[in-house]
């Protein structure tokens, strides 16, 4: 009787500290770890993709359209239209 008391105690024990220490650690050692692995992974990603994509567009978009150097003034580059004259 007693060792079933103990037995029955110490699964008990068992199953309901450890069991749920470590699934509640398991469970936010890994989801915070691959969350924030995936969300700095994608987010760098798109970043450098993007962002990189982005100005090198709007870059040559502004170099090449709008513009334009006034070669008879030293005032610099001025802005107008591409269909200006």
């Amino acid at each position: 009787m007693l060792l079933a008391n103990f037995l029955a105690f110490y699964l008990t024990y068992l199953l309901a500290f450890d069991l749920a220490f470590y699934l509640a650690y398991l469970l936010a050692f890994y989801l915070t770890f691959y969350l924030v692995f995936y969300l700095a992974f994608y987010l760098a990603y798109l970043l450098a993709f993007y962002l990189t994509y982005y100005l090198a567009f709007y870059l040559a978009f502004y170099l090449a359209v709008e513009v334009q150097w006034c070669s008879l003034s030293s005032e610099g580059p001025r802005l107008r239209s591409s269909g200006a004259h």
